[in-house]
């Protein structure tokens, strides 16, 4: 019997605007009238998930920094890191190759410098304006729960990032977007084991669990909870992953996916 249901954010419960639609508060409510928890399992730090969880009315733990801290009422019941001397390497070489460098010492984003893709989100989306160059100083003592290494142009060059960050320690785990990004998360941390926290902190088994994503940092996750959905706008190897897809994209897709298993599989 599921219990629980957990939604990636981006490219799953919101599209590109990133604004959440009637489908998801229609979701959340169709839940919450059948005594079923609903949270959110997501790469965004607190800073950039909480007014997601605030809007949906989600009163458990959710899963921010890609399973690198459970969040509750405003603060981190777990909270891993990794040490910014370990990633000094890979955060110079990212400087020199001109890419963006996006980084959260505490649930809330920072950025290393200026970059054509930072000002665009500036303008767009209003964020990205705590700008804070990393020093020598942050580097000998400074902690971060994830960095981000953004290469908005698409040219390839996370490829030279990704042989860097294959050199990490195990104490780090990272996530490759195409050619698009890198995230290096503390504590070895996935989504998978962010759910795994929280449901020993709810006292659930991972069986009865459900999940719903759409890239690869998902997979993980929909394969060990008891059913894990995709939605249709999904990436190939997450549809072959899943239990069910989702004929419609985002939100509808999840309401969707939900109903369908939640609602006696009609």
């Amino acid at each position: 019997m599921i219990k629980l249901v957990i939604s990636d954010i981006d490219g799953t419960l919101v599209d590109r605007t990133e604004v959440l639609k009637e489908p998801a508060f229609a979701l959340a409510d169709w839940l919450k009238k059948r005594g079923i928890m609903f949270s959110l399992a997501t790469g965004r730090v607190q800073g950039m998930a909480e007014n997601y969880a605030k809007s949906l009315n989600i009163n458990i733990p959710y899963i921010t920094a890609n399973g690198a801290a459970l969040i509750k009422d405003g603060k981190a019941i777990i909270r891993h890191t990794v040490s910014l001397s370990i990633l000094k390497n890979i955060i110079i070489e990212s400087d020199k190759l001109g890419l963006s460098i996006i980084y959260s010492p505490n649930g809330y984003e920072k950025v290393h410098k200026l970059t054509p893709f930072i000002i665009s989100q500036q303008k767009k989306f209003n964020r990205y304006f705590d700008v804070y160059a990393i020093d020598e100083k942050e580097f000998c003592n400074g902690f971060v729960e994830k960095l981000c290494i953004m290469d908005d142009d698409y040219t390839g060059i996370i490829n030279n990032i990704e042989e860097i960050a294959k050199e990490l320690p195990t104490n780090c785990k990272y996530t490759r977007y195409g050619d698009r990004a890198i995230e290096i998360v503390g504590g070895n941390s996935t989504k998978a084991s962010g759910i795994q926290e929280l449901a020993k902190y709810l006292g659930l088994s991972m069986n009865e669990i459900m999940a719903i994503g759409d890239d690869e940092n998902d997979i993980e996750m929909l394969s060990e909870v008891g059913i894990g959905a995709t939605v249709q706008n999904a990436l190939d190897k997450v549809k072959a992953s899943v239990d069910y897809v989702a004929s419609k994209s985002h939100a509808d897709g999840v309401f969707e996916a939900v109903y369908y298993f939640l609602n006696g599989g009609n």
